[in-house]
C-alpha cells in the first residue's frame, strides 16, 4: 500500500467517527448462527468481513461452527435508527469446506470495499464470539471499535484490523496479522513452517516461539527497541532501493535489521512505527 493511500483510509476512518458517541437513538439484540464444516483438513476456512466490532475465535474439537452475534445500533434519529435495522445485516454464506460472515450495508462499495465518505446517520456494531473446530483457516477483518482474539488454531491465518490490537495465542499455523493502531500479539503453540508478516503502525509487536525456533526476520521500527529472548546472528541486509542523487546512487534500507535465530528458515517480519518489537521464547512448549 502506498503511503498516500494508507492516510486516506485513516482520514476516512476519522470523518465516520465525527459526532459518534452522540447518538441518542439505540437498539440492541442477541442471537446465535450453527454451522457445520464436515471435514477434517485444513483446506477448511472461516471469514469474517466486520466494520465495527470484536471478533473473538476459539478452536476447539468437533466438526461444527458456532457464532454468538452481540448487534448493537447508535443513530442520530429514530428514522436513521430505522434505517439503520432495515439496510445494514450479517450476511452468512456456508459451503462445504467455507464459511463467511459479512456485515452488508450501504456503506459497501460493489467489489465489497467500505465507503467511509458517506454519512449515514448511523453506526451498526457487530460483537462476533466464534467457536470453530481447531483445524481450520482463519480470515479476520474488522476496522473500529474491536480488538481481535484467536485462541487455539491449527490452520493458517490472514487477521486485519485498524483501530484495534490483535491478540494470536495457541497458534499453530502460519500468516499475516496487520493493524494500524494496536498492538500485535502472536504466541506460537507450533513454531511457523512458512512466512509469516506482522506490522502495526502505533504499538508494541510480541512474538512468542518454542525453544527449537529457527527462522530468518527482519525487523523494523522507527522509535522502540527490538529484543530478542534467543541468540542470534546478524545478517546481511539487502541493498534495497537505489536513486540517483546529484550523480550519485543512494541506497535506501528504511531501517531494516536481519537477524537469524538457530539455522535460519522462514522469512518472519515484523514492523512498527512507534512501538518495540519483542521475539520471546516459551519454555513451556
Amino acid at each position: 500500500m502506498k503511503k498516500w493511500q494508507f492516510a486516506m483510509i485513516c482520514i476516512g476512518c476519522a470523518a465516520w467517527f465525527i459526532g459518534s458517541a452522540d447518538l441518542p437513538f439505540r437498539a440492541q439484540r442477541e442471537y446465535r448462527l450453527a454451522f457445520t464444516l464436515p471435514g477434517d483438513d485444513l483446506s477448511q476456512e472461516v471469514v469474517v468481513d466486520n466494520v465495527f466490532g470484536k471478533i473473538d475465535v476459539r478452536g476447539g474439537a468437533g466438526h461444527d461452527v458456532r457464532v454468538t452475534v452481540h448487534e448493537s445500533m447508535r443513530a442520530t434519529t429514530a428514522d436513521a435508527l430505522a434505517r439503520a435495522k432495515k439496510e445494514v445485516t450479517l450476511r452468512p454464506e456456508h459451503s462445504a469446506k467455507r464459511i463467511r460472515l459479512m456485515v452488508d450495508g450501504p456503506f459497501r462499495t460493489p467489489d465489497g470495499r467500505i465507503n467511509w465518505r458517506r454519512s449515514l446517520g448511523y453506526i451498526v456494531r457487530y460483537d462476533l464470539q466464534i467457536f470453530v473446530p481447531r483445524r481450520v483457516c482463519l480470515r479476520l477483518k474488522t476496522v473500529n471499535e474491536g480488538d481481535i482474539k484467536v485462541k487455539d488454531i491449527d490452520g493458517d491465518f490472514r487477521v486485519s484490523n485498524v483501530n484495534g490490537k490483535i491478540d494470536l495465542s495457541g497458534i499453530r499455523g502460519s500468516g499475516n496479522a496487520v493493524t494500524v493502531n494496536g498492538e500485535v500479539s502472536i504466541q506460537f503453540d507450533r513454531n511457523p513452517r512458512s512466512a509469516c508478516r506482522f506490522t502495526t503502525v502505533n504499538g508494541d509487536i510480541l512474538l512468542v516461539f518454542g525453544p527449537t525456533l529457527a527462522a530468518d526476520f527482519r525487523l523494523k521500527t522507527f522509535n522502540g527497541d527490538m529484543l530478542s529472548g534467543f541468540p542470534f546472528e546478524l545478517q546481511p541486509i539487502p541493498a534495497g532501493t537505489r536513486d540517483r542523487r546529484k550523480g550519485r546512487f543512494v541506497y535506501r534500507r528504511d531501517g531494516v535489521q536481519a537477524i537469524r535465530i538457530g539455522p535460519g528458515g522462514p522469512l518472519i517480519q515484523a514492523s512498527t512505527l512507534n512501538g518495540d518489537i519483542t521475539i520471546s521464547q516459551n519454555k513451556t512448549n
